[in-house]
């Protein structure tokens, strides 16, 4: 047991003598990667104070009165607006080789052939973001 035990600490101090150098090169990367990991959550920070201002802008009903949301039934818009609330930045995507174009997570056969079962002018929510799933 002893010997097991020397065997072991000796094969630690090898490996640590030969991780010490490294250490150092990761220390070096980490150092100069520095300023743009700072400057990226400063860009992120900028983006998220922003995004809402955006959304509200590029939403396809941002005023609420426009042409396209008077075309929609109140139903069907109060669901999209929900979904938008809960994606984020669009409540509706489309359905692309048989994945939710928005969370691009594939449906299951269950749920694919649910989506084409929908009557016409009918909207499945994806089940795992909840936007509206367009035909």
């Amino acid at each position: 047991m002893r010997e097991l035990l020397e065997r072991s600490d000796d094969l630690e101090l090898e490996y640590l003598i030969a991780v010490e150098p490294l250490d150092e090169a990761v220390n070096a990367v980490k150092a100069a990667a520095q300023p743009a990991v700072l400057g990226g959550a400063k860009s992120r920070r900028r983006s998220s104070n922003s995004t809402p201002a955006w959304m509200k802008n590029w939403s396809p009903c941002a005023p609420r009165g426009s042409k396209r949301c008077a075309a929609l039934a109140p139903e069907l818009l109060k669901r999209y607006e929900a979904a938008l609330a809960r994606a984020g930045t669009s409540g509706a995507s489309q359905i692309v080789s048989g994945r939710c174009d928005g969370c691009r997570i594939a449906l299951s056969p269950l749920d694919l052939d649910r989506w084409k079962g929908q009557p016409e002018g009918a909207f499945m929510n994806c089940p795992e973001c909840g936007r509206l799933l367009m035909p």
